[in-house]
């Protein structure tokens, strides 16, 4: 009796024990860890990102003009010839200038060499003269009209052949500006939103050290919505807590 008397208290003692360790590691350990990690300060750094589709307020293109098939073929020019060729294109560079809606115009005329045998020969002639065009979408109408009077005007005269890519749509600066500055606020909401959320889940409080604004290019075209252009800002944020 005395002998089991005995067991029960050493299993009494066994268990007093233990369960003082697992109080140690459960209680008082994490309440160490606990304490430890209100003290230390936690940084997190989150992304974020803003976008808008945007109905650009400009257009952009750039006519080209090159040779016609006549004079492409043409082995020699006269001193009257080039004379020609020069006052018609600038008849039509005026015209295009008038307008307000394109600048550039500097053109050349060149002879375009072939070799045979080490021979050098002339095969033709090479013409080249572009424009840069930017204006704002309520002269869209006026820019496919002047167009139009180019080609009648180049028709007339049989020298060059004119290549039309088609305006596309673009913001002007202070556009772009403005969509900026929407976006970098959606951001700063964004980021503000974080840093209450974050206070609250840890229970300590948390505040926004930086924001760093990136803008970034996509590799991959992203369909878009027909005369509209997506625009995103990009944020790296960085919480303290």
């Amino acid at each position: 009796m005395a002998s089991f008397k005995s067991f029960l208290f050493a299993l009494f003692c066994l268990i007093l024990f233990g369960g003082g360790i697992v109080f140690y590691v459960l209680f008082l350990e994490n309440k160490n860890f606990l304490v430890h990690f209100a003290k230390t300060p936690t940084e997190l750094n989150i992304p974020l990102s803003a976008s808008k589709n945007v109905q650009p307020d400009e257009y952009s293109a750039s006519p080209r003009f090159s040779a016609s098939l006549e004079l492409s073929q043409k082995l020699s020019l006269s001193p009257e010839e080039k004379s020609m060729i020069s006052t018609a294109f600038r008849k039509i560079a005026e015209k295009i200038e008038e307008s307000g809606l394109c600048h550039g115009g500097t053109h050349t005329l060149e002879p375009v060499f072939s070799y045979k045998n080490g021979a050098k020969s002339v095969n033709g002639q090479n013409f080249n003269a572009s424009f840069s065009c930017r204006f704002s979408r309520d002269k869209l109408g006026q820019y496919n009209d002047l167009l139009q009077e180019v080609e009648l005007i180049n028709t007339n005269l049989g020298f060059f052949m004119i290549i039309l890519p088609e305006a596309h749509p673009t913001l002007s600066a202070s556009q772009k500006q403005h969509i900026t500055y929407e976006l970098r606020n959606d951001i700063l909401k964004q980021a503000k939103d974080l840093e209450q959320d974050y206070t609250q889940s840890i229970g300590k409080p948390c505040e926004i050290t930086k924001i760093d604004f990136f803008s970034h290019t996509p590799k991959h075209h992203t369909p878009q919505k027909p005369d509209k252009e997506l625009q995103t800002l990009y944020a790296q944020t960085s919480l303290r807590c």
